[in-house]
């Protein structure tokens, strides 16, 4: 992906902890993604995802309001074309939670604690 590519990729982080947003925000805008938008809230992002057209997700598993797993099944149900890639992050390493994502749809998943190498390894190797 070249450096025009990356600056005009359009993400959405969506977590329900305000310092993994502000850390997913900030190794973005380090990497060179200038076109993101970070919510708190599952139901905020279901409506946005549902208005723009996102090139990637980044998608907490684990949240109060609505599950990443909701989130997944909502963005699915949209059937948006072009899809937006969905890389979920969750604080387990578990081969099925892994099998169950991969069903419904997202592109990758990253365990967390994960290092600023691991995303955007995994960011480059799903938006090729």
């Amino acid at each position: 992906m070249n450096t025009k590519n990356i600056s005009a990729t359009k993400i959405l982080i969506v977590d329900d902890e305000p310092v993994n947003l502000y850390l997913l925000q900030e190794i973005m805008e380090v990497v060179g993604y200038e076109n993101s938008t970070s919510v708190l809230s599952p139901v905020e992002a279901i409506g946005l995802y549902e208005k723009e057209d996102f090139d990637l997700v980044l998608l907490d598993l684990n949240m109060p309001e609505m599950s990443g797993y909701a989130v997944l099944d909502r963005f699915t149900e949209m059937a948006k074309t072009p899809r937006a890639k969905v890389v979920v992050l969750t604080g387990h390493n578990d081969e099925e939670i892994r099998n169950r994502v991969m069903r419904q749809g997202a592109d990758g998943m990253l365990s967390k604690p994960f290092s600023i190498t691991d995303i955007v390894d995994c960011i480059k190797r799903i938006m090729a």
